[in-house]
């Protein structure tokens, strides 16, 4: 187990729980609030890995959820290719160097919240 202080756990418990928070209200948001969080006390690797089997199960679960909805084959084309995007990412996230990384990070969530900002109801 990783050796943090109290208030790290926290800050990873909270960045948690607003990601899962947005993605129950929706649909994302979890990997984009907790990532750049946990990037900030562990290995930025390190905070992707941790992140893949929540998101792959929610993701699974919404997608079981909406199967027989009017957006069923948007949700497999989606799923599809998400699957190729995680395809590319692990093998960029075991090439590239961390700071490499770091920065991509913090630059996904720039351009999200920029997105966020200039365009609200983007879907």
């Amino acid at each position: 187990m990783i050796a943090l202080d109290p208030l790290a756990y926290l800050a990873v418990f909270t960045a948690l729980a607003l990601g899962g928070t947005l993605k129950g209200a929706t649909g994302m948001g979890a990997p984009a609030v907790a990532i750049p969080v946990m990037a900030g006390f562990f290995d930025v690797r390190l905070a992707v890995v941790m992140m893949v089997l929540p998101n792959f199960c929610t993701n699974v679960w919404q997608l079981w959820l909406y199967r027989r909805s009017n957006r069923a084959a948007f949700a497999w084309r989606f799923a599809i290719a998400g699957a190729a995007g995680a395809v590319v990412g692990s093998l960029l996230l075991a090439a590239a160097p961390v700071r490499l990384l770091t920065l991509l990070v913090a630059m996904s969530v720039l351009f999200y919240v920029a997105l966020r900002f200039w365009r609200p109801g983007f879907a």
